[in-house]
C-alpha cells in the first residue's frame, strides 16, 4: 500500500466527516422553526453524521482496494435492526401526537383527565402533553398513553396560571 494512497484515503475520511457534520448542523438550523423537540433534533443530527462518516470510510476503504459490499451490507442491516429497536416508542409518540393534532380530542386550556391525571392542558406536541394538576405539578404524559386511552374533557375550564 502506497502512502498517498493512505493519505487519500484518510483525507477522503475526514472531509467526508466535516461534510456530514455540516449537513447535520444544517439539518438542525433548517427544522428548528418546526417546533422539534431538542432530543429529536440531536438524535437526527447524529444520525447523519454517523452514516456520512460510515460512508466516508467505506469509500476510503473501497479507494484502498478493499472488498467492500458484503461490509456494507452486514453494518447496514444491523443499524437497521438497532434503529428498528431505539425508534419505536419515539414513532409511536409521534404516530400518536400526529393522531390527537389530527383530531383534537382537547385543546390548550381545557381541562382533561388523561390516564387518570386532571389538569389544565398547558402544551401538546409531537411526543407528549404537559399537563397542570389542581396541585400545580406539572405532568408530563407520552401521547403514546393517550392514543387508546379514555379521555375526558370537562366541560367547564380551568385556567391556572
Amino acid at each position: 500500500m502506497e502512502l498517498e494512497k493512505l493519505i487519500y484515503a484518510i483525507l477522503i475520511i475526514v472531509v467526508g466527516s466535516l461534510i456530514s457534520k455540516i449537513i447535520g448542523i444544517s439539518i438542525r438550523k433548517s427544522t428548528n422553526r418546526f417546533n422539534i423537540h431538542g432530543l429529536i433534533l440531536d438524535f437526527l443530527e447524529d444520525f447523519v453524521v454517523v452514516v456520512g462518516v460510515m460512508f466516508s470510510i467505506f469509500t476510503a476503504l473501497s479507494y484502498l482496494g478493499y472488498q467492500i459490499e458484503g461490509l456494507t451490507i452486514s453494518v447496514t442491516a444491523f443499524i437497521g435492526i438497532l434503529m428498528g429497536f431505539g425508534l419505536h416508542d419515539m414513532l409511536n409518540n409521534i404516530a400518536a401526537g400526529a393522531w390527537i393534532s389530527a383530531v383534537r380530542p382537547f385543546e390548550i386550556g381545557d381541562y382533561v383527565n388523561l390516564k387518570g391525571y386532571k389538569g389544565v392542558v398547558k402544551e401538546i406536541n409531537a411526543t407528549n402533553i404537559v399537563l397542570i394538576g389542581d396541585d400545580g405539578e406539572t405532568v408530563t404524559i407520552p401521547t403514546k398513553l393517550v392514543w387508546n386511552a379514555p379521555i375526558v374533557r370537562f366541560k367547564e375550564k380551568k385556567t391556572k396560571e
